[in-house]
């Protein structure tokens, strides 16, 4: 990945203790979310008679924890992230075990939406939680690999979730949603960061943002985990907002595309089958192979990303145009080869965008709203994935299918318009750099005295002023 720094073995992430402990953090706190569909409708069956209230409990959560996520992520980055990110996310695996003891009791429904509402819009933020303690845990030069290994995890806990409902309802009814309370907790306790609270208890007032002395010891929890403001882009580190960074909204209509293009087919696969006459068996053999294609090549990416010369904006466009095109190729396929490999080719996709999508968003969200803004990015990824559900819910199979790639043909149009320059001149600026002339041209173009200003300045697409210049009088020629 070209935004990364040297090349990093992959061995050295293997044997980062850290990160695995942050993984399995990780994945625990994820799990309760993939086990909820089927364990709240399982302990509504068992307990209330009839699975309603279950998918009432289930709808409250999903969407009050994707409306609530970016407000939470604010929160948390205020507070600060180490010392009250775990604490939100404990506070979450309670509400989870008093959700369960309502349902045992037989509670009302207006008092279980109550008790929903309140752990979901604690524990919301816990897709940038994770992200922004990842960025704690590793060092930078590990991200990109350290997030394509976890790509592939995530595709491990997809498919282990309903395995463990199934085990756990031997228990009873109420077993899988207790035990969602466990994993969150654990989950939690393993993400603390110990040495965050005996820092936070001799630490000085934090000084504004820019104006602590360079070299100086921060007393502040955050200041033990490797910052990641030498590896911003220029005018990112200066940028406080986050919508009126044209980047970060980029990389917004990126995880709506991607949610929208893996929510047509994860979601229009069984319809699919069973418009073509198969069964829900072929149903399931076609989400298997998306997702074993996707955990293979996240690990592929993972041992191979430093490698890759393109920057982050360029593949995420490429890597969308592929995903349009398997997405359409599951629509428009002349039969269930092509549709087959759509899916595969689909899962193939998924881990590299991941990946992408959430180290190159981590340099350009500023550093103390980064809770927020990935949690934003989490929040899009959900609408884009809901999106194909509503489609599936007002066009037919085929229609939907058909309007997967609408979302992500958005994205490729308005990549130009987001990333300015970067995109769209950057084989111009290459030919420059090549070229004989250019650096002749580039030292003629600045006014006598400029050379030193010409070496520091930048626009906020780190765009070199004598390069800049040069563009202007070509398009002025044109």
């Amino acid at each position: 990945m070209k935004a990364s720094t040297a090349e990093v073995p992959l061995r050295r992430l293997l044997t980062h203790g850290g990160y695995w402990r942050w993984s399995l953090a990780t994945q625990l706190i994820r799990l309760p979310a993939f086990m909820a569909p089927m364990a709240y409708v399982l302990a509504s069956v068992h307990l209330m008679g009839g699975p309603g209230l279950g998918a009432i409990v289930l709808a409250v959560m999903l969407v009050v924890g994707e409306l609530s996520a970016p407000f939470a992520g604010r929160v948390i980055d205020r507070l600060g992230v180490a010392r009250w990110a775990p604490r939100s996310l404990l506070l979450s695996a309670f509400g989870r075990l008093v959700l369960a003891g309502l349902f045992a009791l037989q509670s009302p429904t207006w008092l279980l939406v109550v008790v929903v509402t309140v752990f979901s819009c604690v524990g919301s933020g816990a897709g940038g939680i994770v992200r922004v303690m990842l960025g704690r845990t590793v060092p930078e030069e590990m991200l990109p690999k350290a997030l394509a290994i976890d790509s592939s995890m995530v595709e491990l806990v997809i498919v282990a979730a309903p395995f463990l409902v199934t085990v756990a309802a031997f228990g009873g009814g109420l077993a899988p949603v207790i035990l969602m309370s466990v994993f969150s907790a654990v989950g939690a306790i393993l993400l603390w960061d110990r040495r965050a609270g005996r820092s936070a208890a001799v630490a000085q007032p934090p000084e504004p943002a820019g104006q602590r002395p360079e070299g100086s010891p921060a007393a502040i929890p955050e200041a033990a985990t490797p910052d990641l403001e030498t590896a911003r882009p220029v005018g990112a580190q200066r940028r406080r907002s986050l919508w009126r960074n044209r980047e970060y909204v980029f990389w917004v209509l990126v995880a709506i595309a991607f949610g929208h293009l893996l929510g047509t087919a994860e979601t229009g696969a069984l319809p699919l089958a069973l418009h073509l006459g198969a069964n829900n068996a072929v149903a399931a053999v076609l989400i298997a192979v998306l997702a074993g294609a996707s955990a293979v090549s996240g690990i592929a990416y993972a041992v191979w990303s430093n490698r890759i010369r393109l920057s982050n904006n360029v593949q995420a466009v490429g890597l969308i145009v592929l995903m349009v095109g398997s997405c359409a190729l599951i629509a428009f396929g002349p039969g269930w080869p092509a549709i087959v490999a759509g899916f595969f080719l689909l899962g193939v996709w998924t881990a590299p965008i991941n990946t992408v999508r959430s180290y190159a968003a981590g340099l350009v969200i500023p550093k103390d709203r980064q809770v927020e803004g990935f949690a934003l990015i989490d929040t899009a990824n959900g609408i884009g994935f809901a999106l194909a559900a509503l489609l599936l819910a007002v066009l037919p199979v085929e229609g939907m299918l058909a309007a997967g790639s609408l979302t992500g043909v958005l994205a490729i149009l308005l990549a130009p318009v987001l990333l300015g320059s970067e995109a769209a001149f950057a084989p111009v600026r290459r030919w420059l750099r090549r070229s004989p002339e250019g650096p002749s041209q580039q030292r003629n173009q600045p006014p006598v005295g400029a050379e030193t200003s010409a070496e520091t300045s930048a626009d906020e697409r780190g765009v070199d002023a004598p390069i800049r210049d040069v563009l202007t009088v070509a398009q002025q020629t044109e």
